[in-house]
């Protein structure tokens, strides 16, 4: 969001927006063009907040194409780099299995050049029959194999008692569509210093997932990559409906890096590659994918899981389809 400032707006007046700012975790910048100032902001604000300030003469909503960079975010963790100007591949199972069927995923992971390896310690289920995850035993294995393997690790969080535990094994925090909207564990998130991955709820509009997305913001962690998984919709041919639009407008809303999530979107194994160039295609900045040994051995979700041969016809494309963008891969 840019602010356009009146021509005679004066030092008080900017002090005391920023101060506003500042109090709401609202990180921002002064840029010029000419004779006029504007106040570019890494979020939004209801408009009428903003009208409130005489001094101001519009507000846009999206950056200008000549300032939108200032604004954007680059994660660094572990000598690796999430940003808009790279793409980038998490894969791994969603659910932990076992040591065994973990380390041989990532294994074979770490042969094709990917560095960020997911895997699911806690799942949260729509029926509480179905299997929950190995819990604190699966962060072990994060651990374990991303140490030996110099990988970095991505796992959801589900709840914020679980929240000393995860800083301790994880690198990375996903944030899984249930609790998008679960601004307490959202608000503690913004108090640590791991990046975060925020997918936006199965039921929720573009607004509330960047709105979601300040709550982690607020607390001073701007390290955030958003995540579209697929929303609910009538169509019952896929689990979700993918919201590929959703990539290029997020985009124009927040600095962050977005990707794409074409496993859980689908629900089918073989839509995960068509989906995943798609999303490449329409200018995300990477992809989390459901990816195993032996996905049809896979205790959760072995339909929507992929296989390393699989995977290797996804990333063989990608060069390609991420030059486009010039995107280093």
């Amino acid at each position: 969001m840019l602010i356009l400032l009146d021509k005679v707006t004066s030092g008080k007046d900017f002090k005391e927006l920023a101060r506003y700012l500042d109090n709401r975790g609202i990180e921002f910048f002064v840029w010029k063009d000419g004779m006029n100032r504007f106040v570019g902001m890494a979020g939004t604000l209801p408009q009428e907040d903003l009208e409130r300030f005489p001094f101001i003469e519009r507000v846009i909503e999206d950056y200008p194409p000549e300032i939108e960079r200032l604004a954007e975010k680059r994660i660094e963790i572990k000598g690796r780099t999430i940003s808009r100007d790279s793409f980038t591949v998490i894969a791994g199972p969603c659910t932990i299995d076992s040591r065994e069927e973990l380390y041989r995923t990532a294994t074979a992971l770490k042969e094709l050049g990917i560095d960020f390896l997911r895997g699911g310690a806690y799942k949260l289920r729509s029926s509480p029959h179905s299997y929950q995850g190995i819990g604190k035993e699966g962060l072990l294995y994060m651990k374990e194999i991303c140490t030996e393997l110099d990988l970095v690790s991505v796992s959801e969080i589900i709840s914020i008692e679980d929240l000393p535990l995860m800083l301790e094994y994880i690198d990375i925090l996903t944030v899984g569509t249930r609790n998008m909207q679960n601004y307490r564990l959202l608000s503690a998130l913004g108090e640590t210093s791991k990046p975060v991955i925020l997918k936006r709820g199965m039921a929720c509009s573009i607004k509330e997932w960047v709105l979601a997305s300040e709550y982690i913001a607020r607390g001073g962690n701007k390290q955030i990559i958003l995540c579209e998984r697929g929303i609910r919709t009538f169509e019952n041919s896929t689990r979700n409906t993918l919201d590929i639009s959703a990539v290029p407008i997020v985009k124009k809303m927040t600095p962050y890096p977005v990707i794409i999530d074409p496993s859980h979107s689908s629900g089918r194994r073989e839509l995960i590659k068509p989906l995943a160039w798609a999303a490449a295609g329409a200018g995300a900045d990477g992809l989390i994918i459901e990816c195993h040994h032996r996905p049809d051995r896979a205790k959760c979700d072995a339909q929507q899981k992929i296989d390393i041969t699989q995977l290797k016809e996804i990333l063989e494309k990608l060069p390609q389809i991420t030059q486009l963008w010039s995107k280093k891969f």
